[in-house]
């Protein structure tokens, strides 16, 4: 059996899910992982049991003979080193967004389909138990007609009014680029193509910060006729949910979670279906089902998802969605 050899970039979701997903795996070994500081890469590696660390990740890739390279880094870099290592064809774990932009994530598709380089885009919600039941019984309810989403909670950068890329749309943080891209993916997912799109960013009462959208409403239509209403709200110190109500013909679902664990915890019509019971990050249990499939494709050479394909196409509803924020919400077409 091979044993494929995994290097990590980014020292944050990076130790925290990726690491744990690739070292459980007994055909992988994480060899290394960077990190912009070299005393932290260092203290991580040591405490995670990885052989190396590095503080530029232009030299892991020089001095590492992978066959799979994790990225959790800012969209701004991820793009940088995610075309490098597609030049290697080395195979890659991406995080999300993609990119900063459409044409950046156009020019990694490209690169992926050109070096024939296995590379996925980490939406994992569609590998949640109850998500999945969700998707095979929506035949149960007719055609669909509505979807509501409500996705609030308070992240730590916006309890503490402290800045970093995570809270600037234009460095790929804020509410719709963390959260709505997730959102993009899984509603596609379920309901198909989303042809037009209104949205509006803001900020939370009192948030003085520049360019830090902590709340997005947006209106989609899909090519169906369907039509959903999502508001995330990532500044909501007495809330965390998640829950997703979906209208048909005939019926209705919803899946929810009311618990501060962004993937276990949720129930589909108040029956619950945990990921994991024991993994303390339910996030860990669902990216490993990214990575299986993505050793897979490197096994079988037959393609999985969600692929960079997927992950141009939230980037081009995230770029119609910016443009509508521009215009005061005016509906944006997607396609």
């Amino acid at each position: 059996m091979k044993r494929y050899k995994v290097g990590i970039v980014g020292l944050g979701f990076g130790q925290e899910v990726h690491a744990p997903v690739f070292q459980s795996r007994t055909d992988c070994e994480v060899t290394a992982i960077a990190g912009t500081r070299s005393n932290k890469a260092a203290q991580v590696a040591e405490r995670l049991g990885i052989p190396r660390s590095y503080s530029d990740w232009r030299k892991l890739l020089n001095e590492e003979s992978l066959d799979v390279l994790t990225i959790a880094t800012p969209p701004a870099v991820q793009f940088e080193i995610a075309k490098e290592a597609l030049r290697r064809k080395i195979a890659l774990l991406c995080e999300k967004p993609l990119a900063l932009k459409r044409e950046e994530s156009a020019e990694l598709v490209e690169l992926a389909e050109r070096s024939q380089v296995p590379a996925m885009v980490d939406y994992e919600f569609p590998d949640i138990p109850a998500w999945r039941a969700c998707r095979e019984r929506l035949t149960s309810i007719g055609a669909i007609h509505q979807i509501d989403v409500r996705w609030t909670r308070q992240i730590y950068l916006n309890k503490t009014r402290n800045s970093s890329w995570k809270t600037q749309t234009a460095s790929g943080g804020g509410a719709l680029h963390s959260f709505v891209s997730h959102v993009f993916y899984y509603l596609e997912w379920l309901a198909g193509p989303i042809v037009a799109t209104s949205c509006r960013l803001s900020r939370s009462p009192g948030d003085d910060r520049q360019d830090s959208d902590s709340i997005a409403n947006l209106d989609l239509q899909f090519k169906s006729g369907a039509l959903a209403k999502v508001v995330v709200d990532t500044d909501r110190p007495d809330s965390a949910e998640h829950t997703m109500q979906i209208k048909g013909s005939q019926g209705a679902m919803k899946l929810q979670n009311l618990t501060d664990d962004y993937v276990d915890g949720f129930t589909l019509d108040g029956k619950p279906e945990a990921v994991s019971s024991t993994e303390r990050d339910g996030r860990v249990a669902a990216v490993s089902c990214l990575a299986n499939r993505l050793i897979q494709w490197c096994e079988s050479g037959v393609a999985s998802v969600p692929d960079l394909q997927s992950g141009h196409r939230v980037q081009c509803l995230i770029d119609a969605s910016l443009a509508s924020h521009r215009r005061n919400g005016e509906w944006t077409s997607s396609t």
